[in-house]
């Protein structure tokens, strides 16, 4: 486990130090026939209060996990079946309707055209399908995989800080 101080716990997955980075994944996912939530939010932006980084040329997605007053039929919102839902009464509940969204680094939901709320947002690495509908399952795997990591910032600046160097950082090799 790495404790990235205000994201939490995560798993290390794998430690590649070739390439200094480590993989890392929220310990909330689990694999099954239901969705289970990451414990964690994790934004790009967050990284910054880490002593790692993420690789500029690593593909990083968002996922946005939210509930939903009704049903979306827009292709971009994946239908996930939560874990451990529990309604209180046998009538039907506001947000009952659970959804992911995928976007880039920087995925905006502020013109969200539908009544939901935001229950998390997390990054992951893999998951490109090209011209396929993504599933409920498909978001699972990717979840599961987690994301990279690099320490090489906080490599170099230790390994520069003994010889009395700065430290330019430019993830192929230290300087």
């Amino acid at each position: 486990m790495v404790n990235l101080e205000k994201q939490g716990k995560y798993y290390v997955a794998d430690i590649n130090s070739d390439h200094s980075t480590i993989r890392v994944v929220d310990p909330g996912v689990k694999k099954g026939n239901c969705f289970s939530f990451p414990l964690h939010s994790f934004l790009y932006d967050d990284i910054s209060s880490t002593p790692f980084r993420i690789k500029w040329e690593e593909v990083i997605y968002t996922t946005v996990l939210m509930k939903c007053e009704g049903p979306i039929s827009d292709g971009r919102y994946i239908p996930i079946t939560p874990c451990n839902v529990t309604s209180s009464s046998s009538s039907p509940q506001p947000y009952n309707y659970f959804y992911a969204l995928i976007g880039g680094y920087y995925l905006q939901v502020n013109d969200q055209k539908y009544s939901c709320i935001i229950i998390n947002s997390s990054l992951m690495t893999q998951f490109s399908k090209p011209g396929k509908v993504l599933s409920m399952s498909d978001l699972q795997e990717a979840l599961l995989l987690g994301f990279n990591l690099s320490f090489l910032w906080f490599r170099c600046e230790s390994e520069c800080h003994v010889k009395g160097l700065s430290c330019n950082v430019n993830y192929r090799k230290i300087q």
